[in-house]
């Protein structure tokens, strides 16, 4: 029974959160920056990393329109969906938080 509830508690619900934010994040900012560099689209690494972060980028295309820079492409809207990303992680860890017992509360 303490391993459950090890799983089902607030710290480690709250980790989980930060752990897949902080990973998205990097395959975000990766996104970014092969696109800025202007990679070669057929590269298979580029491939990957689009294919894995088109689903979470998908609600944001088109939100604004890109930067193009000297063949280079600012893609304004995946660097927006990076901080909605990261407000709606942290509101949800703060709204965990108040699931937790009063006198362990940081907040």
């Amino acid at each position: 029974m303490k391993q459950l509830s090890h799983i089902l508690s607030v710290e480690f619900i709250q980790k989980l959160i930060i752990y897949f934010l902080v990973l998205l994040e990097i395959f975000l900012i990766m996104r970014v920056f092969l696109k800025a560099a202007a990679a070669n689209e057929a590269a298979l690494f580029v491939k990957w990393i689009n294919g894995i972060t088109y689903y979470p980028t998908l609600p944001f295309i088109g939100t604004f329109n890109n930067i193009f820079i000297q063949g280079s492409e600012i893609e304004v809207s995946t660097i927006f969906a990076m901080g909605v990303y990261a407000i709606a992680a942290f509101t949800v860890i703060a709204f965990v938080e108040m699931f937790k017992a009063p006198s362990k509360r940081r907040f």
